[in-house]
């Protein structure tokens, strides 16, 4: 149980890691635009 729990946690973990990863590449672009236009 504690086994399988830990390695639920550790994907878990690891698919936010990723997930993270993969947002900040894609969002600087609109998140730049974003802030240009609402600063105006």
């Amino acid at each position: 149980m504690l086994g399988s729990s830990s390695i639920q946690s550790f994907s878990f973990f690891l698919l936010l890691d990723i997930s993270f990863v993969h947002i900040f590449s894609l969002f600087p672009g609109p998140l730049v635009s974003y802030r240009q236009s609402s600063k105006r």
